[in-house]
């Protein structure tokens, strides 16, 4: 059996990420979301299990001392987290694969896939228009305090400066053409 196409995507916080992939994964259900986990309060509406494994610090340093993610990083103040289980279980199966990340995995992960994954691996930057309407967009969430605001506005502006390192990149100035350009990546042979 051959293995599955793996997906990754990054973008920094408020830029679209979220809403591309929920468009997406309604539209084609061979694509299998992997869910990560983090020590973050979930947002409303975010389902453990779904959106992310919900785990306190204690339980994701146990999984982090036992080896079971291929890739954690501190974001945000809060860490977050691949494990290996649950994304090469699809691999294996032979289905394809989203993996949403931030930049801090996506670069760890570049660095530790066999030529195998690589060859099975495209990675995808999502950009905001500008530092401005990333802003207006967070704020626009009404769910983070100004401090995280700030902080991930700064976090923001040093992802950017990565996003060359990425296979695709789609800025994301219209929702619509963004969700065109991800799905002809998530179409592709």
């Amino acid at each position: 059996m051959s293995k599955g196409k793996l997906i990754i995507v990054t973008a920094p916080s408020g830029a679209g990420k979220s809403t591309i992939i929920h468009h997406v994964m309604q539209t084609h259900p061979n694509l299998h979301f992997s869910v990560s986990c983090t020590t973050r309060a979930p947002r409303k509406n975010e389902i453990d299990g779904q959106d992310y494994f919900f785990l306190n610090d204690s339980q994701f340093n146990k999984k982090v001392d036992a080896g079971e993610f291929i890739e954690h990083a501190c974001v945000h103040e809060n860490n977050y987290g691949t494990l290996k289980s649950e994304l090469m279980n699809f691999i294996d199966d032979g289905k394809n694969v989203l993996l949403d990340i931030d930049v801090q995995g996506a670069n760890q992960l570049r660095n530790i896939l066999n030529d195998e994954m690589k060859a099975i691996a495209t990675f995808v930057y999502i950009a905001p228009p500008s530092i401005e309407a990333l802003e207006e967009r967070l704020r626009a969430r009404g769910t983070e305090t100004e401090d995280v605001i700030q902080t991930r506005l700064a976090n923001a502006k040093s992802e950017l400066d990565e996003k060359d390192k990425f296979d695709i990149i789609i800025m994301n100035h219209k929702l619509s053409k963004a969700i065109e350009e991800f799905t002809a990546i998530v179409d592709a042979p």
